[in-house]
């Protein structure tokens, strides 16, 4: 009897040093056998188990919400319902996750700087050195531009009327095409023998019309082979910013990219005058030009190279 009571008793000192929450127990029913009046009462507390053993409860087509926890005082976690670890699979210590890519955006050039404008005066002079009251039909233009540009696309026009080419000067940009119409009431046969743009549109009758493309620059000098005393020069540019002038000598060349030109004032019959010119971004460049007027006549022979016959 003494021998099993102390195997008993050796049993329970042996579960109270390897379990303290029996020593608890213990202490708790034997302070509760002296005293009836206390009661004990246990609380379960719910297991939180390791984030690595916790079971994948999510149902086929979830998504996983990545969410920062949030610790309570109360050693519970605020996720909307999650745990820290909850809706992650566990990962190495080493694993890398690839940072988010950005694209970069397209280098757009810079825009180009805003164009500028050439304006202003040619006085024509006649042979004596006295201003002459008109001062029209002067062409003034660039020279040279670094850009190469198209043709102007509208067609111009140079008719034969009252033996006579009207306009008597014409401007165009090289690429461009000019119709010949005949408003007389007889025949004319216009050509031209200038160097690289040489042409002959042949006899061709009243009410009718023909054209020709001038695709060299340059001074073209259009006769008429029937009527010796019709002449008619056109200028060919190598670009579109040129400008004839007014009666009154003005003259406007708009939209002109900045850069340093070489500006040219040319009358029929007359020497060119060069002037330099600058156009800053946006701004306004002012020039003048003095001009000593032309011959109004020019003699020459037929298409054949000879003589004018019985047609005069």
């Amino acid at each position: 009897m003494f021998r099993r009571t102390l195997s008993i008793s050796a049993l329970g000192l042996c579960l109270c040093v390897l379990f303290p929450s029996a020593r608890a127990n213990q202490a708790g029913v034997a302070q509760g056998a002296a005293d009836t009046r206390i009661k004990v009462v246990s609380k379960p507390v719910p297991c939180v188990p390791c984030p690595c053993e916790c079971p994948d409860v999510r149902g086929p087509g979830q998504e996983r919400v990545a969410t920062a926890p949030i610790a309570t005082g109360q050693g519970q976690w605020q996720n909307n319902g999650q745990r820290p670890d909850e809706g992650r699979e566990p990962r190495d210590v080493g694993e890398h996750r690839p940072a988010r890519v950005v694209p970069d955006e397209p280098v757009r050039p810079p825009p180009p700087p805003p164009r500028g404008l050439i304006s202003g005066s040619v006085v024509v002079r006649d042979r004596g050195g006295k201003e002459k009251t008109d001062n029209g039909d002067v062409v003034v233009y660039i020279e040279k531009v670094p850009k190469r540009f198209a043709a102007l696309k509208h067609v111009r026009k140079m008719a034969q009327r009252d033996k006579t080419f009207a306009p008597h000067i014409l401007a165009v940009t090289k690429g461009s095409s000019v119709e010949f119409p005949n408003e007389d009431k007889f025949f004319h046969n216009v050509f031209s023998l200038s160097e690289g743009n040489t042409f002959d549109l042949g006899l061709y009758r009243a009410g009718t019309s023909k054209n020709v493309t001038f695709e060299r620059s340059g001074v073209v000098d259009v006769y008429c082979n029937i009527h010796p005393n019709m002449w008619a020069q056109i200028l060919v540019v190598d670009n579109p910013f040129y400008a004839v002038t007014t009666k009154e000598g003005t003259f406007e060349i708009p939209k002109v990219p900045p850069g340093s030109y070489t500006l040219i004032a040319w009358l029929s019959g007359g020497e060119a005058v060069r002037q330099p010119v600058r156009v800053d971004p946006g701004g306004r460049a002012l020039v003048k030009f003095d001009l000593r007027e032309g011959s109004s006549s020019k003699p020459h022979l037929n298409k054949f190279n000879q003589p004018y016959g019985r047609y005069r």
